[in-house]
């Protein structure tokens, strides 16, 4: 859900799976899958960027699921955080990283 402004100042809560329409205009109007009209005092562009965070976000937690979930029908196990390992990390190839020299 993204927050939105009516055109009254109310703050709301739109469900952006249920826009169907979003035309510009000195208010923007949303028309709903229902056919409702909103009217809100958010800009398309600001409608637009909300909806993308928004989707962006459900996206990103559903790189936690293995891909195919949808045939196996469980998701997959947590993995425990990879802790870093010791010392000084070296790129692939890059060979030893020498010590680093004491103060006399």
């Amino acid at each position: 859900m993204i927050r939105l402004f009516r055109h009254d100042g109310l703050e709301f809560m739109l469900n952006v799976d249920q826009i169907g329409e979003i035309r510009p205009g000195p208010l923007t109007v949303i028309t709903l899958l229902s056919g409702e009209e909103l009217k809100v005092k958010n800009s398309l562009t600001d409608v637009l960027n909300k909806v993308r965070a928004y989707r962006h976000g459900i996206e990103g937690e559903n790189r936690e699921y293995d891909p195919d979930e949808n045939r196996s029908g469980r998701p997959r196990r947590p993995q425990a955080p990879r802790s870093s390992p010791p010392g000084p990390v070296t790129p692939a190839g890059a060979g030893p990283v020498p010590a680093p020299e004491e103060p006399q």
